[in-house]
């Protein structure tokens, strides 16, 4: 895969930030008095591809950027426009791809794509990552959580599935969309990555975080825990004419027990997902289903639709 590059720099130079405090992997914590944690930093060079589906415009991809290359070579690829809600679809099979050179910081080396988030993901695997290629996938900072069902919609999650789909292990981090500061999520999702790479997860596994807005009271691993919000739709109308548009309502008792109910509570919330998803438990079950009426009728066919 081969880009079309231009030089087209329209992001302008901010200091580094300082990092003050490293949140706590575990354990109870406020935003005010954070426990300085103890992981250990990596020992070899790790490459890093960096994304997200806020677009390169966004601060919280900059920050985070930034913040990851003071111990990893960082790559950025993300997309030249917000792309929320894409998922982990593609439409780099049906443009032209062009990437543009972006000026994020004297030390990486950063591109705009118009693409997807997965797309972005699958052209830094490709592009920058076939010499040496890359240790981690690292989607972020959102704005706005993707947590519950929110991360099958999420292109910040999508970005870090093809990661996995590429075989390499991901992260996807977001924070609330009220917390307009992004240093508690840098902190954290640092403190993570080097645990990630110091002890790396299962093949196929990825790791979604979620940071919630306010005082933080701890770090809960937990799995997805139901919807987050209330989607129903109502008739409207404009000068073009009758249209149908979405009304989106927040779930007022979240699932007990789920990610949602702890990051509303306070919580850092951090959900491992999985790139496979078959249901091998049912594999038998369907297997027993007659298939025998929706092939053609022979000896052959029949006893092939049982083995």
């Amino acid at each position: 895969m081969t880009g079309h590059f231009t030089s087209r720099p329209f992001i302008r130079k901010y200091p580094s930030m300082l990092i003050l405090f490293i949140v706590l992997l575990s354990g109870c914590a406020t935003q005010q008095n954070l426990d300085a944690g103890t992981v250990t930093p990596p020992e070899r060079p790790y490459r890093i591809l960096v994304t997200n589906d806020d677009g390169i415009e966004s601060e919280g991809i900059r920050q985070l950027a930034i913040a990851v290359a003071e111990f990893a070579q960082v790559v950025v690829v993300a997309p030249e426009k917000n792309e929320s809600g894409a998922s982990q679809s593609s439409r780099i099979m049906r443009v032209r791809a062009q990437a543009n050179p972006v000026d994020i910081s004297p030390s990486l080396r950063a591109w705009s794509l118009n693409g997807t988030p997965s797309d972005c993901a699958a052209f830094g695997v490709r592009v920058f990552g076939q010499e040496k290629p890359f240790d981690l996938v690292l989607s972020g900072i959102n704005i706005g959580a993707n947590s519950g069902s929110a991360y099958l919609y999420s292109g910040t999650v999508g970005a870090a599935m093809q990661g996995l789909a590429d075989g390499i292990p991901a992260i996807a981090v977001s924070q609330d969309h009220h917390r307009t500061d992004f240093s508690v999520s840098v902190a954290f999702t640092v403190a993570v990555v080097k645990s990630v790479l110091a002890r790396p997860m299962p093949r196929g596994i990825m790791l979604n975080l979620n940071i919630p807005d306010g005082n933080i009271r701890g770090v809960k691993v937990l799995p997805t825990g139901g919807d987050a919000f209330n989607v129903t739709v109502e008739q409207a109308e404009d000068e073009s004419g009758p249209y149908y548009r979405p009304v989106i309502g927040p779930v007022e008792k979240p699932q007990p027990g789920g990610d949602i109910e702890a990051f509303r509570d306070g919580f850092i919330t951090v959900t491992p997902l999985q790139l496979d998803r078959n249901a091998y438990d049912s594999l038998e079950k369907v297997n027993n289903y007659s298939f025998v009426g929706f092939l053609p009728s022979s000896p052959e066919s029949a006893s092939a639709a049982h083995e």
